[in-house]
C-alpha cells in the first residue's frame, strides 16, 4: 500500500473511532468543563488514537509509546477546535449520543481486536451503517463541511509528522 493510501486508511480509522468524538465548550465559555464534556473529550482523544494506530498496525507499521504519547497530545489539543465546529453546526447533542452509543462502541472494541484489514472491513461497514441510520445529520456534516475538512487535514498532517 502506498504511503498516501496508508495515511487515508489511518485517517479513516481515526474518523470512525470517534466519530469520530469531539467538542470544545470551555474556550468559548471560559468555564470548567462538566464531567460529561470531559468524558467526551477523553473518548474523542482515546478513540481517535486507537483507530489511527490500529490502521497503522494493520499495515505493518509499529508505533512506539513515545509516538503514541505525541499523537495523543496532538489530538487532545485539537479537541477545542473540533468541538467548536460541532457546536457551530448545531450537532453537539447528536455527536454526544454517537460517542456514547453502546452498539457502536462495541463494534469499536471488536475492530480493535481484529488482526487483518479483511476482518476490519465488515465491522466498519456495519458501524457506518449504524451511524448513518442513527445520526444522519452528523454523517452529512462530517462528510461535507469544508471547515471540518480543513481542520482534519491540519490535524492529520501534525499526526503524520510524528511518524516521520
Amino acid at each position: 500500500m502506498s504511503k498516501h493510501g496508508l495515511l487515508k486508511l489511518c485517517a479513516l480509522f481515526a474518523v470512525f473511532f470517534f466519530g469520530a468524538a469531539q467538542l470544545p465548550v470551555m474556550a468559548a465559555t471560559c468555564q470548567e468543563p462538566t464531567a460529561e464534556e470531559a468524558a467526551i473529550r477523553q473518548r474523542y482523544a482515546e478513540n481517535t488514537i486507537l483507530g489511527f494506530v490500529k490502521g497503522l498496525e494493520l499495515n505493518g507499521r509499529q508505533v512506539t509509546p513515545e509516538q503514541r504519547d505525541k499523537l495523543y497530545r496532538i489530538v487532545w489539543d485539537s479537541y477545542p477546535e473540533f468541538i467548536a465546529l460541532v457546536r457551530k453546526a448545531g450537532l453537539y447533542d447528536e455527536y454526544k449520543a454517537q460517542m456514547f452509543d453502546g452498539e457502536i462502541r462495541e463494534l469499536d472494541k471488536q475492530t480493535l481486536k481484529a488482526s487483518t484489514v479483511q476482518e476490519v472491513v465488515p465491522l466498519l461497514q456495519k458501524e457506518m451503517a449504524l451511524i448513518n441510520e442513527r445520526y444522519p445529520k452528523l454523517v452529512q456534516w462530517l462528510s461535507s463541511d469544508p471547515e471540518l475538512r480543513a481542520f482534519s487535514a491540519r490535524t492529520i498532517q501534525k499526526m503524520t509528522a510524528v511518524l516521520q
